[in-house]
């Protein structure tokens, strides 16, 4: 049993090895054709063949180009043909955005909104380009002002996405499924959003602070007036303030974090806030919600802008963006 079995292996080995040896003859027979037909002009073939190949390369180009350009067409054929035509969409400073990245972002927004049934902005193509050029700012002025993302910050970053979606497999699995896009690129693509918190928490001023809100404005008066008297602040926050979030932290905003411009406060509150200087108090200050008594602890930081500001700012005198398509 064992020999006819060692029997049946050789002769299965003899077979294909008389494939191979008949598939090698065919192939070097078709090599002497080849040979003896353009042998003498191969040259000749081989100019014919590149400058068909630059004349196919040039219709495409402006084929694609004028999709691009003139028909703003984000469709799977446009992203494929951006591995091959490097059309720049963008200059910000001194670099270039490139259709593929474009193209390649579009992409994972389309995934998504069919994946969750989401309706498509006309202009997402250009919110995402807009979206590609702070990106570029965020990077160039980060490295300008020398801070950098190490892996450290991105792995304790995404150790809180896995923390809170189930793990890496599930998060892996939740990007391929809605985005279509791998967890190292989704990783990259937090990159400058990272770098971006980190100029905010460096450079933007940002408050620690507490506030007293009253409907009434003489009961407001009231509270104010014991402030003044010496009453501690936290103590009067605790017996007048109406803001069942805050007064029982004796009127801790943001439960003591820093706040910045553009955390959120409705504008009655964020001016007159944002004017006063660590350790200062406000007079009444209203609001549709009714009287407000502000104090800022601390006090922190130089660029005292919102982001958007900021962002146009450096558009204009550090990093001019122009948009080409």
């Amino acid at each position: 049993m064992k020999l006819n079995f060692i029997g049946a292996i050789r002769r299965a080995e003899i077979v294909v090895l008389r494939a191979a040896l008949s598939t090698g003859r065919f192939f070097k027979r078709i090599g002497r054709w080849v040979l003896v037909k353009i042998g003498p002009n191969w040259r000749k073939y081989l100019k014919f063949t590149v400058l068909a190949l630059v004349v196919l390369y040039l219709i495409g180009g402006v084929a694609f180009g004028v999709r691009l350009y003139k028909q703003k067409r984000f469709e799977t054929i446009d992203r494929f043909a951006s591995y091959i035509y490097p059309f720049p969409v963008a200059t910000v400073g001194r670099s270039v955005v490139l259709e593929h990245e474009l193209q390649q972002k579009v992409y994972w927004a389309y995934n998504f909104a069919e994946k969750t049934q989401s309706q498509i902005p006309e202009n997402l193509p250009k919110q995402i380009l807009d979206e590609i050029i702070k990106d570029r700012i965020s990077m160039m002025e980060a490295d300008r002002l020398d801070i950098k993302v190490t892996g450290e910050d991105i792995s304790a970053i995404f150790g809180s996405v896995f923390e809170g979606v189930g793990g890496e497999e599930q998060t892996e699995m939740y990007v391929r499924e809605f985005y279509n896009m791998s967890l190292n690129q989704l990783k990259q693509e937090a990159v400058p959003k990272m770098a971006l918190q980190k100029i905010r928490e460096k450079e933007f001023v940002k408050v620690k602070a507490r506030h007293i809100l009253v409907k009434e404005e003489k009961r407001a008066n009231e509270a104010l007036k014991k402030i003044k008297d010496g009453g501690k602040f936290e103590d009067v926050a605790k017996d007048y303030s109406e803001d069942q979030a805050s007064k029982d932290n004796g009127g801790l905003l943001a439960d003591g974090e820093f706040i910045y411009r553009d955390s959120g406060l409705a504008s009655e509150i964020e001016v007159p806030l944002f004017g006063l200087a660590a350790e200062q108090m406000s007079e009444l200050v209203k609001s549709p919600l009714g009287f407000h008594i502000l104090k800022v602890e601390e006090k922190a930081g130089t660029i005292d802008l919102y982001l958007d500001d900021w962002f146009k700012e450096l558009q204009k005198k550090d990093y001019p963006a122009r948009i080409l398509i």
